[in-house]
């Protein structure tokens, strides 16, 4: 009669699984013959050994079982075990472990194996009431008392009966079992025999759901203060499209497994639903899921429903003091939502989703993983919500990790696979209306492709983070090959272009405003902004700094900056380092919509940088602006450049003398090398704009700085335009081009374009916006210049006036218009006259004699010879 099965357990290493079965009315007839081994060999036993093996059973009750161990075989780790009754009181899966605790060298030990398990199937006969360690069934006690009845009186008769008493009371304390009220488990529809146990809840307020397959046409409301405690194998499956489970204040759900993947129609509703209108209080009250298990239909996109909606719809109504606890969802659109309602906007009638915890949570396959809907204030206040040890499994499908319009919320998560995510989603945003969240998880902030954040003082922590996200104490110096970067004060390559450093525009991607030079200024408003309109991965703007004049040594930390949303979504970041004679790559952005300063990583140095490369593309803005304002650069050996420090320093003020300039250089000496003077007189002059209202064109191309001349309340739609053709004799080597205006009546836009070829097309060379200086001066060096064309408009001065006193250009190769110089054959546009009656133009004969051009009294010429 006796059930026996032998199984192998194991004290360093998962056990296999067995098909054993006993049966749940068995009594002194169900055995295990366990052989104890560590790591396969067998686990030699002593005679001191305190042998004890605990069995948790499906009502999530542990029975420990010592006194039925015996050893058979101390060499070989074998003992035999005599199921209890108690151990086999409920139907399901039972799960073992054998702990066993010895004492050597004087130290007590105790170790404990590996799980195993067994199932006990159900009995008619069975009775699940007795806590006791081992007692008889209830009907082996009523056959007891009939073949004893004779022996009994009455009052023995009478205790007998108030034992049954205390029996039911024992039970009643225990719970409600589901099965007890009709409920089948067959996956029939038992939403019935659910309502009947809920409803004799008054005084007993645990419930047990039992091993089986459960469906419910409706949806399953789990009153205040209710446990319901599901077994391991217990599954709810939904016969139509509702919320699941709902669950009131203070009730606890404990164990379901909740399966939507037999459905027929789609899933739109909520696994859990909790509702703000029930009001979940914070004080004196407490409200848990625990081991929850939501199985939505497997997809790597397109999933439908959520698994756990808290939200408020209503004034006044809030969610508080929620603990959910090892929470797995998986395939649903939303895994975990907290939302009050946008109909919601008045503060006296706020609502709110606040405080709640969320601890242990596996979510896999969704669009969005964390959805909090509302705002960081109230009237919509989401906020204050602890998210911890939460696991993301990333899909193609998937939007988002964590999508957050609340405030002051926290979660300490993990994301895997975030490379599945398309490149026009994020892993994690935060919306306008978000402030004071903290996300911590491995991944950098510096990976800009994986966040958005929109929102006021949001962080990113990470350990693997390398630029600062909080405040700190102290920020220590550089060494060689551990860099520190503190902002200006250790810029080495600020005022670069004053020590030698070039900026080259490799690229032909035009430049809206802005000159090359500027991204080694202080200024980090200026800079360079590019029509980033065709910029894309194969063919990037691309910029190139020749440090060679001042290498920089252990050069790291590069730095690109933008203001004004204007930065590229896209960097790659090369250093060229002198002594390997290598590029090296060392920093790269993808989809960046947020982060205005991209800085390479401290490992990414190079020993002696003398070149720097930026390729930059892709805009964030409508009209495809790319800027980059400010290029940056510490070296861990020298000095920043910013300041002046105390020990030594090279002089990078200007000298009092001006030498002769060189070629490629725009800056201008004075009236001396203007090459458009009297232009009117010289090229073909336009006037193709607005009407001026004062003065004369020739007063733009004059000495006189009074001269000038003068438009009311320019438009973009009306401009200015002045256009200078000079196609018949064209400027050669022209370095650069300027505008002043005087009196104040400034513009606050200056567009420059120019043609280089024979009957070629405009393009462009500046386009300044924003004006306020009184000269715009730009470097445009080209080998030949054909036509140039100002559009200027938007007055700056309360008048609406804008007054033009002077274009002039420089030229490395044409002789300057100014003055009449002793090199070049000269075209004068005014009167030679010599005050000085003995002065006049002497001209020199073949043979070297000298004669002096005299006039007399009536005018008549003659030459008169010079001694």
């Amino acid at each position: 009669m006796k059930n026996s099965y032998e199984i192998i357990v194991d004290i360093r290493k998962p056990n296999e699984s067995y098909n054993i079965e006993f049966s749940q009315n068995s009594l002194n007839t169900s055995e295990l013959i366990i052989l104890v081994v560590e790591d396969g060999k067998p686990f030699v036993l002593k005679d001191t050994d305190i042998i004890i093996v605990a069995f948790k059973k499906p009502d999530r009750t542990t029975v420990l079982q010592q006194e039925e161990v015996k050893v058979i075989d101390k060499l070989n780790g074998k003992i035999s075990l005599m199921l209890v009754t108690q151990t086999l009181a409920k139907s399901g899966e039972v799960f073992g472990e054998i702990s066993i605790e010895r004492e050597e060298n004087g130290v007590k030990q105790r170790g404990s194996s590996y799980p195993f398990s067994f199932k006990v199937r159900q009995s008619f006969l069975a009775d699940e009431n007795f806590e006791s360690k081992n007692q008889l069934g209830i009907i082996d006690k009523g056959m007891k008392l009939v073949e004893e009845l004779d022996k009994v009186d009455i009052p023995s008769l009478q205790q007998a009966q108030q034992q049954v008493v205390q029996i039911q009371e024992k039970v009643d304390q225990r719970g409600l079992d589901l099965t007890s009220f009709g409920a089948k488990g067959d996956g029939s529809n038992d939403i019935g025999a659910f309502e009947k146990m809920l409803a004799n809840t008054n005084k007993i307020k645990t419930v047990y759901v039992p091993d089986g397959v459960y469906g419910i046409s409706k949806t399953l409301v789990v009153p205040p203060k209710v446990r319901m405690i599901f077994a391991p194998n217990a599954i709810l499956v939904p016969l139509a499209d509702m919320h699941v489970i709902q669950l009131k204040p203070e009730a606890y759900v404990e164990g379901v497994t909740i399966d939507l993947r037999t459905m027929k129609i789609p899933f739109t509703k909520a696994g859990i639903y909790l509702d703000a209108s029930d009001i979940f209080q914070f004080y004196e009250q407490t409200h848990m899921l625990k081991d929850i298990n939501i199985l939505g239909k497997r997809a790597t996109a397109g999933w439908t429903g959520t698994g756990i909606l808290m939200e408020a719809t209503k004034p006044m109504t809030y969610i508080d003091n929620v603990k959910c606890n090892n929470i797995t969802i998986t395939n649903m659109q939303k895994g975990i939502h907290l939302r009050v309602d946008s109909s919601i906007k008045n503060e006296a009638d706020m609502a709110w989703v606040n405080a709640n915890f969320f601890h242990q949570v596996t979510l896999m396959n969704f669009e969005y993983g964390l959805y909090l809907e509302g705002d960081s204030k109230v009237p919509r206040d989401v906020g204050g919500n602890l998210f911890d040890q939460v696991q993301f499994q990333a899909e193609a499908g998937t939007k988002r990790l964590i999508y957050c319009e609340g405030g002051t919320n926290r979660f300490n998560v993990f994301g895997w696979d975030i490379h599945k995510i398309k490149p026009e989603e994020a892993a994690y945003e935060f919306t306008k209306t978000s402030r004071f969240n903290q996300i911590t998880s491995p991944m950098a902030q510096e990976i800009t492709e994986g966040w958005i954040d929109n929102g006021y003082l949001n962080s990113f922590t990470s350990p693997n983070n390398y630029v600062a996200d909080k405040r700190i104490n102290a920020m220590p110096i550089s060494i060689p090959l551990r860099p520190n970067f503190l902002g200006n004060q250790d810029d080495y390559i600020v005022n670069g272009h004053k020590r030698g450093y070039k900026v080259t525009k490799v690229s032909t991607h035009p430049i809206v405003s802005g000159e090359l030079a500027d991204i080694l200024t202080f200024d980090t408003e200026s800079g360079i902004i590019f029509d980033g309109t065709n910029a894309t991965f194969e063919n990037p703007i691309i910029l190139e700094i020749d440090t060679a004049s001042d290498p920089i040594w252990y050069a790291t930390f590069l730095t690109a900056m933008s203001s004004w949303g204007t930065q590229p979504q896209n960097y790659e970041m090369e250093m060229y380092d002198d002594l390997s004679k290598k590029w090296i790559g060392v920093h790269w952005t993808k989809n960046n919509r947020s982060q205005e300063i991209a800085v390479s990583a401290p490992w990414a140095a190079v020993d002696k940088c003398t070149k720097i490369r930026i390729k930059c593309w892709g805009s964030n803005l409508s009209n495809k602006r790319i800027g980059i304002s400010r290029v940056m650069l510490t070296s861990a050996k020298d000095g920043g450049k910013a300041y002046l420090p105390y020990t030594d320093y090279i002089k990078e003020t200007n000298d009092v003398n001006i030498p002769p300039l060189l070629p490629n250089d725009k800056r201008i000496v004075g009236e001396q090398d203007d090459v458009l003077l009297v232009a009117d007189k010289r090229f073909k002059v336009s006037s193709l704009g607005a009407t001026k209202t004062s003065g004369n064109v020739w007063g733009m191309f004059s000495m006189r700085r009074e001269q000038s001349c003068r438009w009311s309340d320019p438009t973009q739609e009306a401009p200015i335009i002045i256009e200078i053709d000079c196609s018949t004799n064209p400027l050669s080597y022209l370095e650069s081009v300027g505008i002043s205006f005087g009196w104040g009546e400034t513009p606050k836009n200056v567009k420059v374009e120019r043609v280089t070829t024979l009957n070629g097309n405009y393009t462009q060379v500046a386009n300044v916006t924003g004006n306020t200086a009184t000269i715009v001066h730009i470097a445009a060096r080209t080998a030949a210049t054909y036509k140039l064309k100002f559009t200027i408009y938007g007055a700056n001065h309360d008048n609406k006036f804008v007054r033009i006193n002077r274009i002039f250009a420089t030229s490395g190769d044409a002789y300057p218009k100014t003055f009449v110089n002793t090199e070049s054959d000269n075209t004068v546009y005014g009167d030679f006259i010599f005050d000085d009656s003995s002065k006049s133009v002497v001209l020199k004969s073949p043979n070297g004699s000298l004669w002096k051009l005299v006039a007399d009294d009536t005018g008549a010429l003659h030459l008169k010879k010079q001694e």
